[in-house]
């Protein structure tokens, strides 16, 4: 078994002096893993917690051979379980890559528990790149995020988001009936047949369809229902539409939907990014790749270029 090591496959600096302390200083967070970002708060680790790392440990291996890759193991000292008092904001997990750790939110449900840390072990094996900026390090690359300016702004990160998650989705529907989940799959899908299509007062299904966890408390004032759902639903709506539009216009190349979408992932785990782009330029015309990188942060922004392609 080869040692761990962090996710850092490319280093851009002035000097080789300098790209080698920027790997030293990776490792020493790798190895570390103390910085307040990912330590304040943290609780230890359940063993159905432990379980679930190396359950996620096992799937993300599985893509990364997929993509023509050798395993990347995570130590499980990397995902650190936050108490949820501590947690400040909406999000249910977050990976840092200088820090080379993970974070993840207590209080989920085990299924999504199993969700965000697959969901951040894609990125932590998805090809990454640092760079040293005027005595700084920033990311250069991350995935199919690509970092621009003085200050490495990324570009492209919806769709390095909308991959990642569209990877979760697949792996919660193949291990959602494991033992480890089984019961609250199972209770989730008694909930659904209860409910059917019945939906809030403002119109909202109480069970959205793409729920894959859900709770049901009765408190004094009514029935109180909890979901756990994909994340990044606009970032993937807009990457199918994409996605579309490229298998339309080049159905003699690919034999279905599913083997465009594979570049989108390959080129995230691996950095070779070449065959995609050219696929994107070559299908929409020169400059696509710009115009889509002009709507980093606009979500509705890229929508609409993607409609008018």
């Amino acid at each position: 078994m080869k040692e761990p090591r962090p996710s850092l496959e490319r280093v851009v600096a002035s000097s080789e002096k300098r790209k080698d302390e920027i790997r030293a200083a990776t490792l020493a967070e790798f190895l570390a893993q103390d910085a307040p970002e990912l330590v304040k708060g943290e609780r230890e680790k359940t063993e159905t917690e432990r379980a679930i790392i190396a359950l996620v440990n096992e799937e993300t291996n599985a893509l990364r051979v997929k993509y023509g890759l050798e395993p990347l193991d995570i130590p499980e000292k990397i995902f650190h379980v936050i108490k949820k008092k501590e947690w400040k904001d909406k999000s249910r997990g977050a990976y840092e890559p200088k820090l080379q750790g993970i974070i993840l939110r207590e209080g989920a449900s085990r299924l999504d528990t199993a969700a965000s840390a697959f969901h951040e072990a894609v990125h932590f094996k998805s090809y990454l790149t640092l760079e040293g900026v005027d005595g700084r390090i920033e990311e250069r690359g991350f995935g199919l995020s690509v970092g621009v300016g003085p200050n490495r702004n990324p570009r492209f990160s919806e769709f390095n988001e909308a991959t990642t998650e569209e990877l979760t989705i697949r792996f919660v529907e193949r291990r959602k009936h494991d033992p480890l989940f089984a019961d609250e799959t199972d209770r989730h899908e008694r909930h659904r047949q209860a409910l059917g299509d019945k939906t809030s007062d403002e119109g909202k299904p109480l069970l959205p369809v793409d729920a894959y966890h859900s709770r049901v408390t009765f408190k004094k004032h009514g029935v109180f229902i909890d979901v756990e759902r994909p994340a990044y639903a606009n970032e993937r709506r807009a990457l199918h539409a994409f996605i579309d539009k490229l298998y339309d216009r080049n159905r003699n190349d690919f034999k279905d939907r599913e083997e465009v979408f594979d570049l989108f992932a390959k080129g995230m785990f691996t950095g070779k990014l070449l065959v995609l782009s050219r696929l994107i330029e070559k299908t929409f015309g020169t400059g696509t790749l710009r115009r889509i990188s002009e709507q980093e942060g606009d979500v509705a922004g890229l929508e609409e270029l993607i409609a008018k392609l």
